[in-house]
């Protein structure tokens, strides 16, 4: 039925139920440290990079298909529900990676911030059908709150004249 990563009372981590998370978690700390000391002409080179991170992060979920996996004294399940929604979202942020480079790079964004930010979010996403328990619950709706503040950022680094702050302010 389920297998359990806890045994003989000691609480233990499956490491296997996690990795997607673990994944797009280094994917992120990669694309922020590698953006951290490029120079600016060269800061499209993190796209290619955190976009190889969604896709080992998206064959990882797919290696969970099938599975019943409850670890961290039962806060993280991993089911079919939670597989269903882990890979949708890793494949809305690989099309968005791919469908973003050409329009971020030939607007003159900060690259580097954007891919952060946009992972970030996929990682917050990713994350929140894991959650079973009433206190990881509120802690990630917590979270989805603060969810479109990566977009927020994201807007206010785009030039934009006029009311287009306004209408950025009252999408938030």
């Amino acid at each position: 039925c389920c297998r359990s990563s806890a045994g003989d009372g000691v609480s233990s981590v499956d490491y296997h139920a996690i990795l997607p998370a673990v994944l797009l978690a280094a994917t992120v700390l990669v694309v922020l440290v590698v953006d951290a000391f490029l120079p600016r002409r060269f800061s499209w080179a993190v796209m290619p990079l955190g976009f190889v991170g969604v896709l080992a992060s998206l064959v990882a979920a797919l290696t969970l298909i099938g599975e019943d996996i409850t670890t961290f004294g039962g806060h993280y399940v991993v089911d079919d529900f939670t597989v269903l929604f882990q890979v949708f979202f890793l494949i809305v942020a690989a099309v968005v990676l791919a469908m973003s480079l050409r329009y971020v790079r030939e607007g003159g964004f900060y690259q580097g911030e954007y891919y952060f930010l946009l992972l970030t979010a996929f990682l917050g996403c990713i994350m929140m059908p894991t959650s079973r328990t009433l206190l990881l619950t509120a802690a990630l709706c917590c979270g989805a709150s603060i969810l479109p503040l990566p977009a927020l950022a994201a807007a206010y680094e785009a030039p934009l004249e006029g009311e287009a702050w306004q209408q950025a302010d009252l999408a938030y």
